[in-house]
C-alpha cells in the first residue's frame, strides 16, 4: 500500500499563524518607516518656517509678522496669479516670499492632499495651503489682527499691546518662545493658528483660573488646535529657530507661549484685558 504524504490540519494552522504574524510585523515596520519619513519632512518644514519668520523680521526693521491680518493686501505670486481673501490673511502666503513660494517644502503627504481638496472645494486659489501642518502662536507672537483691532482670543477679546510680542526687541528669551506648532482642525491635519492653554484675557488683578482654557472635549480646540501626532508629542518651532518636540503637559507651561510669562517666570500666567487702546498694527515693507 502507498502512503499518502501531506500536511496535517495542525501543521497548516501553525504555518498560517506564523505567516500572519510575519505579515503583521512587516506592516508594522512599514508603518514605522512611513512615520519616520513624515517626521523628517515635518522637521524640515518647521526649520523652513522658522528661518522664513526670522528673515521677515530682518527685512521689516525687526517687526514680527502678524499671524493673521484681515487687512492684508492680495499676494502676488511669481506666475502673476493672486492669493486673496482669507488665504491672504493667514500667515503662510504672506510668509511665502521668504521660502521662495515653495509650498511643497511645507505641505506633504496627507497635508498636501487636504490642501488640494480644500482649494478645490473652496474655489479660492491657495485656500487649502493657507491651513498648513503648522499653526502660529499668533495671539502672543506677531498678533492676530481682525476687524480693525488686535484680538487675543477667537471671541474677539481685546488684546493689549504689551501681551503680544510685535518686535524682535520684545523677545527676551528667544529659545523658549514658541512660534509654530504642529496643528490640526476638526476636518484634517493643519490649521493657521494654535492657541496657548491660557489665551482668554481676564480682568486686571484677577487670579488665573485653576484650569486652562483648552476645553475638555474631543474637538481640535481641546488642545488649542495643537496636534500631538508623533507619539503624543507636537513638533514646536521656537523663536531662535530651534525645533523640539513637546508633550501636552509640557505645553501647559505658559512660559513657552508668552514673553510676559517667561519674564515673570510664571508657568500659570494668564493675559489680562486692556482698558485703553491696544496700539496700532505694525507696519511692514511688503
Amino acid at each position: 500500500m502507498r502512503k499518502e504524504s501531506g500536511f496535517s490540519l495542525v501543521e497548516i494552522l501553525a504555518v498560517t499563524t506564523i505567516g500572519i504574524v510575519l505579515m503583521s510585523m512587516g506592516v508594522g515596520a512599514y508603518q514605522k518607516l512611513l512615520k519616520r519619513g513624515d517626521l523628517s519632512q515635518e522637521l524640515a518644514a518647521g526649520k523652513t518656517l522658522g528661518a522664513a519668520y526670522q528673515l521677515y523680521a530682518a527685512e521689516n526693521n525687526g517687526q514680527l509678522m502678524p499671524g493673521y491680518d484681515k487687512t492684508a493686501a492680495p499676494i502676488e505670486l511669481p506666475d502673476g496669479s493672486q492669493i486673496s481673501g482669507p488665504a491672504a490673511a493667514r500667515y503662510l502666503w504672506r510668509l511665502a516670499p521668504y521660502f521662495e513660494y515653495n509650498t511643497d517644502g511645507i505641505m506633504y503627504g496627507k497635508a498636501r492632499q487636504h490642501a488640494e481638496e480644500g482649494t478645490e472645494q473652496s474655489g479660492e486659489a491657495g485656500y487649502g495651503e493657507s491651513l498648513p501642518p503648522y499653526g502660529i502662536n499668533a495671539y502672543f507672537v506677531g498678533g492676530y489682527y481682525e476687524d480693525g483691532a488686535w484680538a487675543l482670543a477667537p471671541s474677539g477679546s481685546p488684546g493689549p499691546g504689551n501681551e503680544t510680542a510685535s518686535s524682535v526687541g520684545q523677545v527676551e528669551k528667544p529659545s523658549s518662545l514658541l512660534v509654530f506648532a504642529t496643528a490640526k482642525n476638526d476636518d484634517s491635519i493643519g490649521n493657521h493658528y494654535v492657541m496657548a492653554p491660557r489665551h482668554v484675557a481676564r480682568n486686571a488683578g484677577a487670579a488665573a483660573l485653576p484650569q486652562v482654557d483648552w476645553p475638555s472635549n474631543n474637538t481640535a480646540a481641546s488642545s488649542g488646535n495643537v496636534d500631538f501626532r508623533y507619539d503624543n508629542k507636537a513638533i514646536c518651532v521656537f523663536f531662535d529657530g530651534s525645533v523640539r518636540t513637546q508633550t501636552a503637559e509640557e505645553l501647559k507651561d505658559m512660559r513657552l507661549w508668552s514673553k510676559n510669562a517667561a519674564v515673570e517666570n510664571n508657568k500659570d500666567y494668564a493675559p489680562t484685558k486692556q482698558t485703553t487702546g491696544g496700539g496700532g498694527r505694525p507696519g511692514t515693507s511688503r
